[in-house]
C-alpha cells in the first residue's frame, strides 16, 4: 500500500530559542521560547499573537510536556526539580495555579477531547512504594479533579511509549521482549458502569522499529512515529490485520532536516526549522 500525503505551509515559525510547541484542535499553536533565561509563552491564532506571556512559575530549566487549551484554560504539563506538575492557566482571569504533582517518572501526556488526561509511565516510575503493584497508564479527569480506571491497568504493561484516543477508543504502545505493542481499549464514562476494557493487541518487530513515540489513530489507519532515526512508518488495518504502508510526505525528505511531528485531529503538523507544515491524513 502507498500513501501519498501532499504537505502545505502553515507559517512560518521562528525555531531560535524555541523549546516547546503544540497545535491544539481549534488550530491555536502554542509556543515556548527562553529568552533571557525567562521561558515565555506565545498563542497564535491566524498568524496572530493573541498571547505572550511570562510563565514565572517554571525555572529555565523546566521540561515542558503538554501545553493544550480546554474550557477557556490552558493545561501546562511540565517537569521540575524532578517532580512533574500538572498547572492550569485560567486564561480569563490570567492566574497559573497548580493542581496537582507527583514523582512518577513519565513519558508521555494525552489530553482528549472529554477533558481526560492520559497519562504514560516509564519503566523507572512503575515499581516503586506509591505503585507497587505495576501500571503503566493513569487517567485524571481534568474537569471534575478525579482519577479514573484505577484498578484496569494494574498489570497489563510495565511501560507506555505513547498514547491516542479516537472517541471512546484508548489506543497505546508499549514494549514487551522482542516486540512493540499497539493496544486498543474501549472506556465508558458512564458513573454507573465506568470501564475500560481492552480489545485488541498489534505485535510489532521492535528490532524493525525500534520504538514508537508518537501515535496518530483514524478509523481506518494507524500512522507511528519513530522521531529517533527521523523515520515515519504507516499501518493501515483491515479486518482486525494491521498492514504496513508507504508513507510519502510532499516536499519533506526527513534525512536532510530535523523535523518535530504534532498530530491533532486529521492533520499532521512538521516543524521543519523555521517553518511549519501541514498534512491532511485520510
Amino acid at each position: 500500500m502507498i500513501s501519498k500525503i501532499t504537505t502545505e505551509k502553515v507559517i512560518d515559525f521562528p525555531k531560535e530559542d524555541l523549546i516547546y510547541f503544540n497545535v491544539g484542535r481549534d488550530e491555536k499553536i502554542y509556543r515556548v521560547f527562553l529568552i533571557d533565561d525567562q521561558l515565555i509563552l506565545q498563542v497564535v491564532k491566524d498568524h496572530i499573537i493573541i498571547m505572550n506571556k511570562s510563565l514565572n512559575e517554571l525555572d529555565s530549566d523546566s521540561y515542558i510536556y503538554l501545553i493544550q487549551e480546554i474550557n477557556d484554560t490552558i493545561v501546562i504539563v511540565f517537569e521540575q526539580d524532578y517532580i512533574c506538575k500538572i498547572n492550569f492557566l485560567d486564561l480569563k482571569q490570567n492566574n497559573m495555579v497548580e493542581i496537582c504533582s507527583f514523582l512518577l517518572g513519565v513519558n508521555t501526556f494525552h489530553l482528549d477531547e472529554n477533558g481526560l488526561l492520559w497519562i504514560g509511565m516509564s519503566e523507572e516510575g512503575i515499581f516503586d512504594e506509591l505503585n507497587p503493584k505495576g501500571k503503566g497508564i493513569y487517567c485524571i479527569n481534568l474537569i471534575i479533579g478525579e482519577m479514573l480506571f484505577e484498578e484496569e491497568f494494574k498489570g497489563i504493561m510495565y511501560e507506555c511509549s505513547s498514547i491516542q484516543t479516537l472517541g471512546s477508543e484508548l489506543y497505546t504502545s508499549y514494549e514487551e521482549e522482542q516486540t512493540i505493542v499497539i493496544s486498543t481499549f474501549s472506556y465508558d464514562l458512564n458513573p454507573e458502569n465506568q470501564s475500560c476494557q481492552k480489545k485488541k493487541m498489534y505485535h510489532l518487530d521492535r528490532k524493525e522499529y525500534r520504538y514508537c513515540d508518537q501515535l496518530y489513530v483514524s478509523e481506518s489507519q494507524i500512522l507511528l512515529f519513530n522521531n529517533m532515526e527521523n523515520k515515519q512508518y504507516a499501518f493501515k488495518i483491515v479486518d482486525d490485520e494491521m498492514f504496513i504502508m508507504k508513507l510519502f510526505l510532499d516536499g519533506i525528505d526527513p534525512s536532510q532536516c530535523d523535523p518535530t511531528y504534532k498530530v491533532v485531529g486529521e492533520y499532521l503538523y512538521i516543524l521543519v526549522e523555521n517553518k511549519l507544515y501541514r498534512s491532511k491524513l485520510i
